[in-house]
């Protein structure tokens, strides 16, 4: 979503589940209050979120605000701005225990990619096991260089 969508979005749920619950706090201009909380609770919400996931964390907040509020009055920003952290800390757990098993990170990839560029790589990519399956991918002339080095450096 970018960043129209996303205030479309909060916008919208600010009319039809906040408006509905709290009143607007006396002497300030209604509209400026609500822009920012809106923009509040923009500011604090990750950054590539799809509708479901923004609506999820909204219906969070609610909660979150309308448990802790003290009044019946438009809660400070900051509450918000807890709540959405809150929110947001909960939800990103059960994300990245999800996305867990669908990615990782690859040593036997990365350390392709390094000695392809002729950088770097750990000395254990050089012996046994790790050296039989580092040249399934890569040349024995590739990987002579880093045999030299280590031969030239224990001397």
């Amino acid at each position: 979503m970018d960043y129209n969508q996303r205030i479309s979005h909060i916008s919208n749920w600010f009319k039809s589940d906040i408006i509905i619950r709290f009143n607007m706090p006396r002497d300030v201009d209604p509209k400026v209050s609500a822009m920012d909380v809106i923009e509040a609770i923009n500011a604090n919400l990750p950054s590539p979120i799809s509708a479901e996931q923004i609506g999820n964390l909204l219906a969070s907040i609610t909660k979150e605000v309308s448990r802790s509020a003290k009044s019946r009055t438009l809660p400070t920003i900051k509450e918000f701005i807890d709540a959405a952290r809150a929110s947001t800390q909960s939800r990103q757990i059960a994300t990245h225990s999800a996305d867990s098993t669908s990615w990782r990170i690859d040593p036997l990839q990365i350390a392709i990619k390094r000695v392809t560029a002729g950088e770097s790589i750990c000395e254990s990519w050089l012996h046994g096991a790790k050296r039989k399956q580092l040249l399934q991918h890569v040349s024995d002339d590739q990987l002579r260089k880093y045999d030299l080095y280590i031969a030239a450096h224990k001397q």
